[in-house]
C-alpha cells in the first residue's frame, strides 16, 4: 500500500479535511462536493485520477476567500503527502448578496404580526433574487420543505405552509406600500 499512488484514496482524505474546513467557518461556512469522477474506473484498478468539485459558501466575501485560500493549501498539502498532484481550477465566483434591510424588516413585521413560527437565515443557494437586488429593494421568504429537501426535484411543500408564506409576502409588500399587515 505504502508504494501505491491512489487518487481516490487521497480524494477521500481531501473531502474529508473540507468537512472540518467548513466546521472552522461555522455556523455561516459550507463545503459541498457535489460531483465526484473517476475516469476508467474499475474494481481492482488504483484511481490515478479523481476528479471532484467543491462548492465553498459564505455570506461574507472575505471569509469565501480566506475559505478558497485554505482549500486550496490543504488540497497542494494532502497531494504532497501522498506523492500526488493537484490541479484547482476556480469554475465560477459569485459575490454575496445582502439584501436590502427595510425589506427584510417588512418581512419580520409581517411574520411577527400574523403569530407565525420564524427565524431569520442566511441562504447560500443562487436565487434569482441576487440578480434583482442589483437593481432594486429585495429580500426573501423561506417556507418549510417536507423533510427538509429543497433545491430538488423531491422538494414539496404542504399547502398550509405555502398559504403562511403567501402571508407572509402579502403583509410585507403592504407594509412596504405604506398600509398594515394583516393579523
Amino acid at each position: 500500500m505504502a508504494l501505491r499512488h491512489d487518487a481516490l484514496f487521497a480524494a477521500s482524505a481531501m473531502i474529508g479535511r473540507l468537512e472540518q474546513l467548513a466546521a472552522a467557518f461555522s455556523p455561516y461556512g459550507l463545503v459541498t462536493v457535489g460531483q465526484l469522477l473517476i475516469p476508467g474506473s474499475s474494481r481492482n484498478t488504483i484511481p490515478g485520477l479523481v476528479r471532484f468539485t467543491i462548492d465553498l459558501r459564505h455570506h461574507q466575501d472575505a471569509q469565501i476567500a480566506a475559505m478558497e485560500a485554505q482549500t486550496r493549501s490543504l488540497l497542494q498539502q494532502l497531494a504532497a503527502e501522498r506523492g500526488l498532484t493537484v490541479d484547482i481550477q476556480r469554475h465560477w465566483f459569485s459575490a454575496a448578496t445582502p439584501f436590502d434591510r427595510d425589506c427584510i424588516g417588512a418581512v419580520r413585521q409581517a411574520v411577527t404580526a400574523l403569530g407565525y413560527p420564524h427565524q431569520d437565515i442566511v441562504s447560500g443557494a443562487g436565487h434569482d433574487a441576487i440578480h434583482l437586488a442589483r437593481h432594486c429593494p429585495t429580500t426573501m421568504i423561506f417556507i418549510p420543505c417536507v423533510e427538509g429537501i429543497s433545491h430538488n426535484e423531491a422538494e414539496n411543500a404542504l399547502p398550509q405552509d405555502v398559504s403562511m408564506g403567501a402571508d407572509v409576502l402579502l403583509g410585507a409588500v403592504l407594509l412596504r406600500a405604506g398600509g398594515q399587515p394583516p393579523g
